[in-house]
């Protein structure tokens, strides 16, 4: 029989780092999203043990996702 994925899976944290993307299409600054400093345009958000990072372009809406990377790994 064959088990669910576990939460150590890869499966897991790509499930909804996917689903967290997407969604910054309809709403590009969600709760909890913070701005990098230094930056004019780049974000960031959380999801689990990953961050996020994007930069918004309000004259055109566009967000383009920079990198997405464990939180330890985010900003080297």
């Amino acid at each position: 029989m064959n088990a669910p994925p576990r939460k150590t899976s890869t499966f897991f944290p790509l499930k909804f780092t996917i689903a967290a993307i997407r969604a910054l299409g309809n709403n590009p600054r969600p709760a909890g999203c913070r701005k990098l400093a230094g930056s004019k345009n780049d974000w960031r958000i959380r999801v689990g043990d990953y961050r996020v990072i994007y930069e918004i372009t309000d004259a055109v809406w566009i967000v383009r996702v920079n990198r997405v990377r464990h939180r330890r790994e985010a900003y080297r």
